[in-house]
């Protein structure tokens, strides 16, 4: 065997750029040497360029591998980062060139660096082994030609690329078959299956090296493979999973296969328009069913980034499609039902184990994405400071937290980017450890927005804190409660912070082991058969893309779709009027399904639902209106002609109208990015908007059309709230679509034509225009410059929160007023109960009403319950309780049963210190000028003394105790 350094080899061949020899993707990792394994014998081959251009190849002649061509890839080409599995480029990929030098004085041993003539990567990164350790991994360093685990032996003959005198080697992920049940390993503690989940990962960490338990603190970790350990996987999953396709199977029903794509369902603001917790648990439940079979098929993961509770406080914020609602008690509701679902499963379903972890997201006071030009102050999520009051944050920023904790019992929450009144987010030990471990007793692990503690807002915080350091700024994360990275962040500087004394190896264990201890509780490590969820006989292709989740996201569009206006009952319609089907949104498929969205397929656009639906001679034809390109950049969008720049398109739309007996016209904005990104109809993560009206010439169009045809209906597809005031009273009848899912173009034909009749409510409060011009986006403060959200807001909406109405009427009456007189101390008492118990237990504070639908159709019905307090502090309304009545008849009437939650009561003043008061209350159920007609309003009489709930000051002074500790 001759070991020399690297020459120049010649031109590598042309060949398939993407079919595998190996598993495309998979991590290369280092094992003991063995020359008789193809998935560790090498080429070095120069491209034009010599040394400077090199990549390094699989041998062909190994078994399996001489079809194609694989190559060391950098993957994402960052510090801290492992390269990768994926084919060779014909020509050369940047992220496969690698600069090869002869290190001097080392007897030909070599460096291997990501190529320094490619200025898009970083420079001076080199390949190492992350340690010693078989299964460990390869990874990628600042190089250091002293480090002998940078220094490479080449054996031109074999192939084989070693370090450590030959000991191991750089393998392209050779499985190692370990199994819990055999010697030594059965032996081990972390294979125990009597011990809990959290004694099996203390076990773990103490047979892991600091390099291997701080490897496994990220996102992208590799698990431990030497022991068997497989990485735990993280995904998105707002509305359904965000993955590929899996496996297809046949239906009777649907005549054919299904696509074994995830379902993707109407959007967390729509859903909360729903007002049915019952859905909202089915649909938690559906989705984790789904993302348990993904990742059986290998397409997924096992921990999803999903619901996000932030609060839909400004109607610029660009994410606002991704939560419930404007309203905190309304957003804990929702993800108590939802997370739940997912976590827990259905009645019928395992306990014993998670079916998925569910990640509450993004905590804290966080609402802003990149606001330019909003009314004077500028907000940038990554650098953002959000000063908020004690008040503010204790009575509106925290409680759907509080929520998620106590009540979902959430095993993951993940910081936001921005800082807090100076303190990073993912930095933060008041709200992580004070909060969300000692005061809510929170019992799962925090995983940092994707980025966020090497953003801005914590850069600038270590700069003036932490001497401007990243190993600093990493054990701040840390020593905060940020036990997850996002990133690279930690595996570039987390053992560099250990050696140099910021954290302890201690330190490191706790962290391991509060992410550790939930991968125990999915499953890990257990014998076939032992967890139901990982049999993927049982969660599998049959359980994805079934016709019930299609039916399931159908009905679900159709419950959050909200009635604005019904002008002399223009609706429904009748199939025997002929129709003009207009608007930029009348044949958008991908518009209709949100952001953060899987490989969706097939989605209904509403041109392909009216045309399948109504006799062909119904309609008298279709246009856009607003005429533009399609956009390139998202197959399947209609981003511009949603931004209605060009009305050269308006003449064939009313020529149409005018036509018709009805015109039906799809307005409204577009989700995710655009063919152009500075498109006023995008709202989308990263990108605020920076109108609240319908973006162009839509506003015109909508004129055009009912100055052509008066009997026009407005559908509205769309996130944030809109304020359409100049236009309501020009139509015949609006219809809030929301963004409605796979299935939406169904249900709005359902909705319009009568199959199923309108009973969602607002979440959110639609303003006038004048909001813009009223005050900053990024004014954190609830009740300056005229207030925000329908609890604080002092102006008059366009439409209020909980508005809605429906093609029946319905009559409130409290008939019963239970027990209308309680005390704090019971309020007090009955706090814990109601999270336990996710509101379903009865509070000292009761109240019945009496529903009865007075109109002539079939038609669900949603009760609000509000409280309205006289004391000082109180927010103009609060909900207290929600509702929804299914399918009731005319004349028919139902009891309904209201329970008084304990934290509504609670005041809060100036110092962020929340109690219990007594007074008078003021209950109201219902809202005016909505299906019900009119509110219904009773009394509540709290007697006895103040009982403090929480205090903030107190928990900063136990903070700045247990912080000096460190």
């Amino acid at each position: 065997v001759v070991v020399v350094a690297v020459a120049f080899l010649g031109i590598m061949s042309s060949m398939s750029s993407f079919s595998y020899a190996f598993d495309g993707g998979v991590n290369f990792q280092m094992l003991k040497c063995n020359e008789t394994n193809g998935r560790q014998r090498f080429n070095i081959t120069g491209l034009p360029g010599g040394m400077e251009n090199t990549t390094i190849m699989f041998r062909k002649g190994c078994a399996g591998c001489d079809t194609a061509n694989d190559c060391i890839d950098c993957h994402n080409c960052r510090i801290g980062d492992v390269p990768h599995v994926w084919g060779c480029s014909p020509t050369g990929s940047a992220n496969q060139w690698y600069t090869v030098t002869n290190i001097p004085g080392t007897n030909g041993l070599i460096s291997i660096a990501l190529n320094v003539n490619d200025v898009n990567k970083l420079k001076n990164v080199c390949l190492a082994a992350n340690e010693l350790n078989q299964a460990a991994e390869l990874s990628q360093v600042v190089c250091n030609t002293s480090d002998p685990l940078q220094q490479w032996k080449y054996d031109t003959d074999t192939g084989l690329l070693s370090v450590n005198n030959g000991e191991f080697c750089i393998d392209g992920g050779t499985p190692l078959n370990i199994s819990c049940d055999a010697p030594p390993y059965s032996t081990y503690g972390y294979c125990n299956r009597s011990l809990s989940a959290v004694q099996r990962a203390q076990d773990l960490a103490s047979r892991l090296s600091l390099k291997e338990k701080i490897a496994n603190l990220d996102n992208q970790n590799p698990g431990v493979p030497r022991l068997g350990v497989p990485p735990l996987q993280f995904s998105e999953a707002l509305h359904g999973v965000v993955s590929g396709c899996g496996a297809t199977t046949y239906y009777p029903e649907m005549n054919g296969n299904n696509t074994g794509c995830p379902t993707s369902f109407p959007h967390a603001l729509a859903l909360g328009s729903t007002f049915n917790a019952t859905l909202w648990r089915t649909v938690g439940e559906t989705i984790s069913t789904e993302a348990r079979s993904l990742h059986n098929q290998g397409v997924s993961g096992i921990a999803y980034w999903a619901p996000d509770i932030n609060l839909f406080r400004d109607p610029r914020w660009g994410r606002g499609q991704e939560v419930p609602s404007e309203d905190p008690f309304l957003n804990g509701e929702y993800i108590m039902h939802w997370s739940r679902g997912m976590q827990e499963g259905g009645p019928e379903e395992n306990k014993e184990w998670l079916k998925v972890v569910s990640t509450a997201k993004h905590f804290h006071d966080y609402d802003c994405e990149n606001c330019r030009g909003c009314n004077q102050i500028d907000c940038d999520r990554g650098n953002f400071d959000a000063q908020v009051s004690d008040k503010d944050q204790v009575e509106y920023y925290w409680p759907a937290w509080r929520a998620a904790v106590e009540g979902a019992h959430i095993q993951s929450i993940m910081c936001s980017y921005n800082a807090v009144n100076g303190v990073p987010s993912c930095g933060n030990s008041l709200s992580m450890q004070e909060v969300l471990r000692n005061q809510w007793q929170f019992d799962g692990f925090v995983v940092s927005d994707c980025g966020a503690i090497a953003d801005g807002a914590f850069t600038r915080y270590a700069l003036r804190h932490l001497d401007a350091l990243p190993r600093k700024q990493a054990a701040q994360a840390i020593k905060a409660g940020c036990d997850l990275n996002c990133g690279s962040y930690y595996a570039a500087h987390l053992v560099d912070a250990v050696e140099a004394g910021d954290l302890s190896e201690q330190d490191i264990d706790n962290t391991f082991v509060r992410v550790w201890s939930k991968a125990f509780r999915l499953g890990y490590l257990e014998p076939n058969g032992t967890v139901p969820y990982a049999d993927i006989a049982l969660y599998g292709p049959q359980t994805v893309d079934t016709p019930s989740h299609r039916d399931l996201s159908r009905s679900a569009s159709e419950q959050s779709m909200v009635l604005l206006r019904n002008n002399n009952n223009a609706l429904p319609l009748t199939k025997t009027k002929t129709v003009a089907l207009l608007g930029p949104h009348v044949n958008s498929t991908i518009d209709l399904i949100s952001i953060y969205h899987g490989d969706v397929r097939p989605i209904i656009s509403p041109l392909q639902a009216f045309t399948s639906a109504l006799p062909a001679n119904s309609i008298v034809g279709h246009a856009t209106g607003c005429t533009a390109p399609d956009d390139t950049k998202t197959p399947g969008s209609n981003s511009g002609r949603l931004d209605c720049t060009n009305t050269s398109g308006f003449n064939e739309a009313t020529k149409l109208a005018a036509a018709a007996d009805v015109a039906i016209l799809f307005v409204g904005l577009c989700p995710g990015q655009t063919q152009n990104p500075h498109s006023d109809a995008r709202e989308d993560e990263g990108w605020d908007r920076r109108r609240t009206d319908l973006p162009g010439h839509q506003e015109d169009l909508i004129r055009a059309v009912t100055a052509a045809n008066p009997n026009t209906i407005v559908v509205l597809i769309h996130g944030a709230p809109l304020s359409i005031e100049d236009v309501v009273n020009d139509t015949a009848a609006i219809v809030d679509a929301h963004y409605p899912g796979e299935r939406g173009g169904e249900a709005i034909f359902n909705i319009l034509y009568g199959e199923s009749s309108p009973a969602g409510r607002l979440t959110t409060t639609y303003y006038p225009k004048t909001i813009m011009t009223a005050r900053p986006m990024a004014d954190m403060s609830l009740e300056n410059n005229g207030g925000l959200t329908y609890r604080y807001y002092k102006g008059t909406p366009v439409f209020p929160f909980g508005f809605g109405l429906s093609y029946s009427t319905f009559k409130f009456e409290i008939i019963e007023e239970g027990r209308t007189t309680v005390t704090t101390a019971d309020m007090h008492a009955f706090s814990a109960k109601y999270y336990q118990d996710i509101g379903l237990s009865r509070s000292p504070a009761e109240y019945t009403v009496n529903v009865t639908n007075t109109g002539n159709v079939v038609s669900d019905v949603v009760v609000l319950g509000f409280l309205k307090g006289t004391g000082k502090g109180n927010p103009i309304q609060e909900l207290f309780g929600y509702d929804r009545e299914g399918a009731m008849k005319p004349g028919e009437s139902r009891m309904v049963h209201f329970s008084v939650p304990p934290q509504v009561l609670s005041v809060v003043d100036e110092l962020g210190t929340e109690t219990i008061q007594p007074g008078e209350y003021e209950v109201a159920f219902g809202v005016d000028g909505a299906a019900e007609g009119i509110q219904v309003k009773s009394k509540l009489h709290v007697t006895g003394e103040p009982i403090e709930v929480f205090s903030l000051s107190k928990s900063r002074m136990n903070d700045a105790t247990r912080v000096s500790d460190y």
